[in-house]
C-alpha cells in the first residue's frame, strides 16, 4: 500500500518543484545580490525573465546604448513603465516589446566628429555641461548653473553600458564658501530624508576642488535609490575636470533635462587599412 502511494506522490511532488522559481536565476544586466525592488527580485527568480533582461541589455548596447539621447530617454521611459508591473506576465510582455523595438534600430551608426568643446575659463570650473566617458557606451553628465543666494542648480545623469541609469536633479544649497568661483566651495542637495523608506533618502554633495574640478558624491544611507534604474546607484565620487566641459548648461533645468540633453562622445578612431 505504501509503495503504491509513494509512486503516485512522487510525480506530483516533482511537478510542484519544477514550477517553483529557480533560486539560481540571475539577470545579466544587474547584480541580483543587490536587487532592491520587487520587480528586480521577480526578474532574478525567473530564468525566462532573466534571459529576456540579458537580451534587452544586449539589444540596447547594439542600438547605441547611452550614447544616443533619444534612445536614452526612451530607455528611461520604458524602465518607468516596466517598474509598474506586478506580475511575471506583465514583465514578460514589457521585455518582449522592448527587445523588438531595440532590435529594429540599425546596429551600426557612422561616427561623426564631435563639435569642439567651448574652452572653460583657465583654472575655473564654472557653469556648463561636463561629460566623462567610460568603457563601451557608459557616460556621466553634470549640468551646473549658479543660482541666487549662492546655490547651484544641477542635473547629474550617469549611464552604464548595460542601459542602467542614475539621475538626480535639484537646487543644491551652499555648504561652505558660498562663492561659486572660490576654491573648495561646496553645496548639498537633500530629498526625501524624512521618509520612513530609506530608498527615498537622497543626499548629494558637490564640491569644487582647488584644481577647478567638480566632485560629486552621494552618502551612505542616502544613495537616491528611488531615482535609479536597474540598480544603477552612485557609489564613490565622480570627478569632472575643467577640460570635460562640453558647452553651456540650459537656462532652466528640471526632471526632463537629462532626457533632452546628452554628452557628445568623441569620434572613435578607425585604424587605416593599407
Amino acid at each position: 500500500m505504501a509503495p503504491a502511494f509513494l509512486r503516485l506522490l512522487l510525480p506530483l511532488l516533482c511537478l510542484v518543484l519544477s514550477a517553483l522559481p529557480s533560486p539560481k536565476a540571475k539577470a545579466a544586466s544587474f547584480d541580483c545580490a543587490k536587487a532592491g525592488s520587487a520587480v528586480e527580485r521577480m526578474i532574478c527568480r525567473d530564468s525566462g525573465l532573466s534571459s529576456l533582461d540579458e537580451e534587452m541589455a544586449a539589444a540596447f548596447r547594439a542600438a547605441g546604448g547611452g550614447g544616443v539621447p533619444e534612445l536614452r530617454a526612451g530607455q528611461r521611459e520604458w524602465l518607468a513603465e516596466r517598474n509598474r508591473c506586478r506580475t511575471e506576465s506583465c514583465l514578460r510582455t514589457a521585455y518582449e516589446q522592448r527587445v523588438a523595438t531595440l532590435s529594429a534600430i540599425p546596429e551600426a551608426r557612422e561616427a561623426s566628429p564631435a563639435p569642439a568643446a567651448p574652452a572653460a575659463p583657465a583654472g575655473v570650473a564654472g557653469d556648463g555641461k561636463y561629460c566623462n566617458f567610460g568603457p563601451g557606451e557608459s557616460s556621466d553628465m553634470l549640468l551646473v548653473r549658479r543660482a541666487a543666494g549662492g546655490g547651484l542648480n544641477f542635473v547629474l545623469s550617469s549611464w552604464t553600458s548595460r542601459g542602467s541609469n542614475f539621475s538626480v536633479e535639484g537646487l543644491a544649497r551652499p555648504a561652505a564658501s558660498p562663492g561659486a568661483l572660490s576654491p573648495d566651495a561646496s553645496w548639498r542637495f537633500e530629498s526625501g530624508m524624512r521618509s520612513r523608506d530609506p530608498v527615498e533618502h537622497c543626499a548629494v554633495t558637490i564640491r569644487r576642488t582647488a584644481e577647478g574640478a567638480y566632485a560629486v558624491a552621494t552618502e551612505e544611507g542616502a544613495r537616491c535609490e528611488s531615482m535609479a534604474g536597474q540598480g544603477a546607484v552612485l557609489y564613490g565620487t565622480l570627478v569632472f575636470p575643467p577640460n570635460s566641459r562640453q558647452g553651456n548648461a540650459p537656462a532652466t533645468m528640471g526632471p526632463e533635462t537629462s532626457m533632452r540633453i546628452g554628452c557628445d562622445r568623441p569620434a572613435r578612431r578607425v585604424p587605416s587599412r593599407r
